[in-house]
């Protein structure tokens, strides 16, 4: 079974090298490792070139988002590669631990399904919004393999997720529009859609990820971040269309520009996210407002 890694990565070029590390150090190794630059200008190309770092790289001339990146880099490698089995994703901080790739081959092996296997997986709440997981496991009500700590869920997040390369033959790849936020959410309806499972390994400790470009609270980050959320997931809303999903929505996006309000910064915050929301209603796609200037 020959596994790809597909890695994206943004002007991150120490965290990039500490990434890759983990990779080398796994017990089981990756046959093909793929690093994509979204545009990076820290000089990622040419310092990884000069450090022989093993790994093909793909370079895109702008920063096309997460989704693009992990998109270029699926599409160079299936074009490349006849013998692909799986897909393992990644951002560049994100850092398995050294069986990671061995354990979940081993479960692709004992419990053989097609469609995603993560270790983040979420279910969807009217009140919350997706929920992770591990916190409301009760909601949660088939256990799908006794001898691993398996769980059927409504989505999971791609980063650090194992994807059967026939997912990509039948429902192609994440898709880049989204320039970020919720890409995982759509990737995993269009699974569903086509009779694919969305399977979580309840084990987070698994994959360290540093969230470097996140931040909680009023952070900075999450002006764009509501912005590209609340557009992006009034998207999947109309396209996969639900009473009940919507009422989630309202109720979330709701709460959110309540929140706002409360900011010191409210008046962007609260007018970034209602851009968004307007954006999502009448279907603006790609990347609309640049994460720098923010």
């Amino acid at each position: 079974m020959k596994v790809c890694l597909v890695m994206v990565t943004y002007n991150r070029f120490d965290t990039l090298m500490k990434s890759i590390d983990t990779i080398k150090k796994q017990v089981r190794p990756v046959d093909y490792f793929v690093v994509v630059d979204n545009g990076s200008t820290d000089n990622t190309p040419a310092r990884l070139a000069e450090g022989h770092v093993p790994v093909e790289l793909v370079i895109q001339e702008n920063n096309l988002g997460y989704a693009a990146g992990l998109a270029r880099g699926m599409e160079y490698a299936s074009g490349k590669y006849k013998d692909i089995a799986f897909f393992w994703l990644m951002d560049d901080d994100s850092q398995p631990q050294p069986d990671a790739l061995q354990r979940l081959l081993k479960i692709k092996d004992t419990f053989p399904f097609t469609g995603i296997l993560s270790v983040t997986g979420f279910i969807d709440t009217i009140w919350k919004g997706p929920v992770r997981f591990s916190n409301y496991r009760r909601k949660v009500t088939k256990q799908v393999e006794p001898s691993f700590p398996l769980y059927e869920v409504d989505h999971a997040l791609i980063d650090g997720a194992l994807v059967d390369h026939a997912v990509v033959d039948n429902v192609g790849v994440p898709d880049g529009s989204f320039f970020m936020m919720c890409e995982d959410v759509e990737y995993c309806k269009r699974m569903q859609q086509a009779g694919f499972r969305i399977i979580l390994l309840d084990d987070e400790a698994m994959m360290s990820r540093l969230h470097y470009g996140g931040g909680g609270g009023f952070s900075r980050s999450n002006l764009w971040r509501g912005y590209y959320g609340a557009r992006n997931h009034l998207y999947i809303i109309k396209k996969y269309f639900s009473w009940r999903g919507l009422l989630a929505y309202v109720i979330r996006q709701t709460k959110y520009l309540l929140a706002a309000l409360m900011a010191p910064d409210r008046f962007t915050r609260f007018y970034l996210r209602a851009s968004g929301i307007w954006h999502g209603m009448i279907g603006v796609r790609g990347k609309t407002m640049d994460p720098k200037n923010y």
